[in-house]
């Protein structure tokens, strides 16, 4: 009963919506021209968004950046070296000395803060 009298109620709604915007546009025609209420500051805001779509809100520095792109071209030469680079090796050799100092003082700190107690 109640689903019967929703349906009925929504297949009749948006005729009375029809019904009453064409009895509005009547009442308005005869009327006379409508008054618009809006603040001259919101007309020239509709009549600019009229005018353009969309609005650029970049600084104008990014919209110059934008309308510059920078491109730079390096010419890369390949050096060919089979000799050993000893300052490479000399680099590695030297963290890998750092890395094990480093582990082998964490062990020695942590091993020396456990002292083991006999109880008897």
């Amino acid at each position: 009963m109640l689903t019967a009298a929703l349906v009925v109620i929504a297949a009749t709604f948006p005729s009375g919506a029809v019904a009453m915007t064409s009895h509005s546009a009547a009442t308005q025609e005869t009327a006379g021209p409508s008054q618009d209420l809006r603040t001259p500051d919101a007309q020239d805001a509709a009549r600019a968004s009229l005018v353009s779509a969309s609005q650029d809100l970049r600084s104008p520095d990014a919209r110059e950046a934008a309308a510059t792109p920078l491109v730079h071209s390096v010419a890369l030469t390949p050096s060919v070296s089979d000799a050993f680079d000893w300052s490479d090796a000399g680099l590695g050799a030297a963290a890998m000395l750092a890395l094990v100092a480093l582990t082998g003082g964490t062990a020695l700190l942590v091993s020396r803060g456990r002292h083991r107690t006999r109880t008897t």
